[in-house]
């Protein structure tokens, strides 16, 4: 049995950053993979595209007339913002790592 030394606190709190962005670039993932299926059944598809997604939840959030409700397109707003505070956060936890 080959024993492993430990790690160094330097170690752990790196270890413990990837983590965490991680665990954010997947809540991300969820949120988009979400939001196209509720943009498909409303009979809007938009590619795996990220950028692309973000292009159609603005267009959909600044009014663009796609015959949707008044409620759903506020729901676009809010996982617009949404989505947009992960991508800071992920954006500042890869900032971290690199420093």
């Amino acid at each position: 049995m080959r024993f492993v030394p430990p790690k160094s606190s330097e170690q752990l709190e790196i270890q413990a950053v990837h983590r965490i962005r991680q665990r954010l670039v997947a809540n991300r993932t969820r949120l988009v993979n979400q939001i196209r299926g509720l943009l498909a059944e409303h009979g809007l598809v938009v590619a795996r595209d990220i950028s692309r997604i973000r292009r159609a939840l603005v267009q959909i959030a600044d009014g663009v007339d796609h015959n949707l409700g008044e409620m759903f397109v506020e729901l676009v707003r809010d996982v617009r913002e949404e989505l947009r505070e992960l991508d800071e956060r992920v954006v500042a936890y890869t900032k971290r790592i690199r420093d």
